[in-house]
């Protein structure tokens, strides 16, 4: 006698699409991540100058948080056995991983004069030295750190003052840059327009993160109907989840070959090494960063 062929409901077929999509997505973001370590590895310990120092101080900290990200997604291969599922955590590493590559894409990777990159420099190191007073301040009013930031803010001006880019920058904006008000010369949305993101999706898509990163009602209003934001696993937070892998993806590919384009006449980069796991949940993981 002849079985039946099992019948499979459109939910049943709809979980197995949301699971092929995640598994794919997290494949994918996995190849880009071991690529990337692996390309740190690469240029680690050389001494190549300021402007590739940034360089990889801030793809160090891409790969790093990209590192976390996997460390919270089930199934990977940093977590096999994970069973908490939580998209809100992953959505706030995944936008701090892409305001980092803004920052790696402006200091380190567009190329621009040496007097504007030293500039651009100078405003990060003077928002940076505001940054710290105002922390610093707000911890102790009468803390003797206070006056030594106020002194080196000082300095910081004086220094992009006399830089000739400086001059050519509007009236606003250099009021704007000696006040530290932000770290960077340009706006998000300048920066993301020269990297070639400016779109509606893409703004749209960081505004969601950023409600998750905030915990804004948007992250939590609907978590009740939804059956989210519990840790448990199911096709909302799977869906969610592999989505912001596609997105990091795209980041973390296209920062990595920034990365080997600017070291690209120092460094031979290995094309598709694969990358050891091992070291980052087998004993030996003090080994990690060694090449």
């Amino acid at each position: 006698m002849m079985q039946s062929k099992p019948s499979f409901s459109a939910h049943d077929t709809h979980s197995r699409e949301i699971e092929g999509y995640y598994s794919s997505a997290l494949s994918n973001f996995s190849d880009a991540v071991g690529h990337a370590v692996n390309s740190s590895y690469s240029a680690a310990g050389l001494d190549s100058g300021p402007r590739r120092y940034w360089a990889s101080v801030l793809f160090t900290r891409l790969c790093t948080t990209s590192l976390s990200i996997l460390f919270l997604c089930p199934r990977s291969k940093v977590n096999p056995n994970g069973k908490h599922w939580d998209f809100g955590s992953i959505a706030s590493l995944s936008r701090n991983l892409y305001e980092c590559a803004l920052h790696f894409f402006y200091l380190a990777i567009e190329p621009v004069s040496e007097e504007e990159w030293l500039l651009r420099l100078k405003v990060m190191q003077l928002h940076d030295c505001k940054e710290r007073q105002r922390m610093f301040r707000a911890f102790d009013p009468n803390d003797p750190q206070l006056a030594r930031f106020e002194q080196q803010a000082d300095e910081l001006k004086q220094i992009i003052k006399k830089n000739p880019c400086f001059s050519r920058l509007s009236q606003t904006l250099q009021k704007v840059v000696l006040k530290a008000e932000r770290p960077s010369i340009l706006t998000q949305d300048e920066i993301m327009q020269r990297m070639g993101r400016f779109d509606p999706k893409t703004r749209g898509y960081y505004r969601y993160l950023s409600s998750h990163a905030h915990s804004f009602p948007l992250a939590y209003y609907r978590m009740g109907e939804h059956v989210r934001g519990r840790g448990v696993e199911n096709e909302g937070e799977k869906g969610y989840i592999g989505s912001t892998l596609e997105f990091c993806t795209e980041l973390l590919t296209k920062s990595t070959g920034g990365f080997q384009k600017s070291f690209a006449d120092i460094v031979s980069f290995v094309a598709a090494k694969s990358f050891n796991w091992e070291v980052l949940t087998g004993p030996h993981e003090r080994d990690r960063f060694a090449p």
